[in-house]
Parts: structure tokens; C-alpha cells; sequence
């Protein structure tokens, strides 16, 4: 059995290594339990309280000593975050104190608690400046462009100070929007719904700077393998993840289109504001066998909407 601060009991599966999701209520966190809940035994975090989580909210020091337990956990990995800084420049504290305060905070705690694990950073993609050449790697120029962007930049520098002067074994993993799963919003959803209904698809991209490029179920299905083959033998690295090809925002609306048989108009308002950009996958193709289901996986994706 493990104990944990909220006093709940959780049995243990023998053999099974534990992770504890930080944020694994949201999207990517619940689709990622699914993903992992196989062969792992999974705890993870809620700022809202119910049956199944360990209550955390990162910018409430209380609820720190929830995740306090007697059997250790074999990975953290960091899903929490905000969105609210997509699309602007705005510093407000709302946009990037979590990611820097809360974040920073718990990493402090979980030191003094020598709660020593493996931990993994999920990023972002926004870290990256407009003007690298792609496919970008992960020596790539990193100037954000908006204040989510800024906020996992920063939250990244903390985390790779922490690990090192920890030493405290860590990777940060960078990943591209997502679409998919049980999420009814975004890009891609709206654009396959506008198609099915055969409504028009008005596109405008004038402050076009981050979009849906990964199928939720082949991003959570590479983390897992990533997880199982990572051999840790670094404080600090750092890894994109992502199909490695150009993923172009107008092209996947006439794809979209394509593929559901639809007769919609796509109208493009004023010019192209966006340049080519897209991860290169080649560093984390040691440990994880990435392949290029783009296509397949937006198919197979429209093909269930119209279900």
C-alpha cells in the first residue's frame, strides 16, 4: 500500500514503477493515463479535489505535502501549465506564474523532502524563435513569441538549474500543439466540423505563430516508449518530439477537406502570416521509434468525428 498526504491508501501492482503526474487531470494528462495505466502504476495531481487524484495546486504550498508517500516514486513528470499566454505578449502574472513561482516552489520542496526521482519537463515548441532553419533541433535558436512561450522557456531554465545543482537526473521533452482524443476545440476539430457540415472554413493567419501538429494518441504513445528505453545517463537533456515533416496550417484545411469528402470553401484571409516551421526528431529516435503517421492518424481521426 502507499500512503499519501490527502490520506488516501493506493494498493500497489507488485513490479509495477510508479509515476506521479503533476497536472494529470488536464488534456494531455488524462490521455497520457491511458497510455501509461498498462504497465505502470499511476498517481496524479488535481488543483480540483475528487476520488481518484492527489489534490496539488502549484501555487498553494499547502497542498505540497499531498504527494508525500511511503513507497518512492520512479518518475515525475510536469504537465501543468497554462495557455492563457497564447497569442500575446502580455507579462502578467496570471501567464507566467505558474510555470516560474509554482514551479520553482515545488522543485524546491521535493529537494528538502529528498523526494530523488527521475523527472521529466513537458514543453513547448513556442520555445523557439521564428528564424531557425528547419527542421529546428535542439540547438536551436530559442526566442519566444508569445508569453506561454516565454513561460516554458523560463520554466525550462529553472528546471535544467535544478537538476544540475541537484544532481537530479531530468529531461525536458518539446512538443507541438495537439489535437485528438476526447478534445472538441481547436484547429483541427473545427475545421473537420465545418467540413462535415459543409460550411466554409475562413482561415487568417496574420498572427498565426504556434498550431495542431501531433495526434494526441501517437504523442502519449511516444512518451511511453521514451519513458521505457530512456537510458539516463545525463543530469539534463533535451528532446522534440514530433512526426519530422512540415506540417502546413492552410495545407491541413484542403486535407482536411479531402478527406471527408467535403464540398466547403476555404477562403484565406489576407496574406500568409506564418513561416515554415517544424521539429526535428532525429535526437530522440535513439529511444523512441517516431515515424511519420501525420496523415494516417488525421485520417483515422476525421474518420471517428464522422462517426
Amino acid at each position: 500500500m502507499l500512503f499519501t498526504g490527502d490520506g488516501k491508501i493506493y494498493f500497489m501492482i507488485k513490479n509495477k514503477k510508479n509515476i506521479l503526474l503533476i497536472g494529470g487531470s488536464g488534456y494531455l494528462g488524462s490521455h497520457l493515463r491511458g497510455a501509461l495505466s498498462p504497465d505502470f502504476q499511476l498517481f496524479y495531481t488535481s488543483r480540483t479535489k475528487n476520488d481518484n487524484n492527489i489534490n496539488l495546486d502549484l501555487l498553494n504550498k499547502e497542498t505540497y505535502k499531498n504527494i508525500i508517500s511511503q513507497t518512492s516514486y520512479d518518475y515525475i513528470i510536469f504537465l501543468a501549465s497554462t495557455l492563457k499566454g497564447l497569442g500575446t505578449t502580455e507579462l502578467t502574472e496570471e501567464y507566467l506564474s505558474l510555470d516560474t513561482i509554482g514551479f520553482s516552489g515545488f522543485l524546491q520542496f521535493i529537494s528538502e523532502n529528498k523526494i530523488n526521482t527521475r523527472l521529466i519537463y513537458i514543453s513547448s515548441m513556442t520555445v523557439y524563435g521564428i528564424d531557425n532553419t528547419v527542421p529546428v533541433n535542439e540547438n536551436g535558436i530559442l526566442e519566444p513569441m508569445s508569453t506561454y512561450g516565454l513561460s516554458k522557456f523560463l520554466a525550462e531554465n529553472i528546471f535544467s538549474f535544478y537538476c544540475k545543482s541537484n544532481q537530479t537526473k531530468g529531461v525536458i521533452l518539446r512538443i507541438p500543439g495537439i489535437y485528438g482524443g476526447n478534445r472538441t476545440s481547436g484547429y483541427i476539430y473545427n475545421t473537420a466540423i465545418k467540413c462535415r457540415k459543409q460550411q466554409s472554413i475562413e482561415i487568417n493567419t496574420s498572427s498565426l505563430g504556434y498550431w495542431e501538429a501531433i495526434n494526441i494518441d501517437d504523442l502519449c504513445n511516444w512518451i511511453k516508449e521514451f519513458i521505457e528505453n530512456y537510458d539516463w545517463n545525463t543530469n539534463i537533456d533535451t528532446f522534440n518530439i514530433g512526426y519530422g515533416t512540415k506540417i502546413d496550417f492552410i495545407e491541413c484545411a484542403r486535407i482536411i477537406k479531402e478527406m471527408s469528402g467535403s464540398k466547403s470553401d476555404i477562403i484565406i484571409n489576407e496574406n500568409i502570416g506564418y513561416k515554415d516551421f517544424y521539429l526535428d526528431n532525429t535526437k530522440i529516435k535513439k529511444y523512441v521509434k517516431v515515424k511519420n503517421n501525420y496523415l494516417q492518424s488525421l485520417e483515422q481521426y476525421i474518420k471517428n468525428i464522422g462517426q
